[in-house]
């Protein structure tokens, strides 16, 4: 193979592995946004699974994050670019907690599309 094609390669995979990352960036704004704001009587129950989620997707967003840095591009890293970048909407107001369940749900296909 030749140089140019090896670094075309490289490119379509930091593309691929940008859109694999940016999903579950801003979708992780919707587990912490509900975790501060979830109410009601299943609050302890949402509040720990909303924090679970987030952790989870932290970690899967930093080893996504180091993977294209591995491949010698920088990584987005900024709110904008985030909001650029992405398909994933972020969600406005505070939902009623049975809302948050039903957008986490479709937030997840999302991200499991992608991926």
């Amino acid at each position: 193979m030749t140089l140019v094609f090896m670094k075309k390669i490289v490119q379509k995979l930091q593309v691929a592995w940008v859109g694999c990352l940016l999903k579950p960036i801003v979708f992780t704004s919707s587990p912490t946004t509900f975790i501060w704001n979830v109410t009601g009587p299943m609050f302890q129950t949402l509040h720990l699974m909303f924090e679970t989620q987030y952790n989870e997707l932290a970690l899967a967003v930093d080893l996504l994050a180091e993977r294209i840095r591995a491949l010698g591009f920088p990584t987005p890293a900024t709110y904008s670019e985030f909001a650029r970048l992405s398909s994933i909407k972020e969600t406005a107001g505070v939902p009623k907690a049975e809302e948050m369940i039903k957008l986490l749900v479709e937030g997840q296909e999302s991200v499991v599309r992608t991926a």
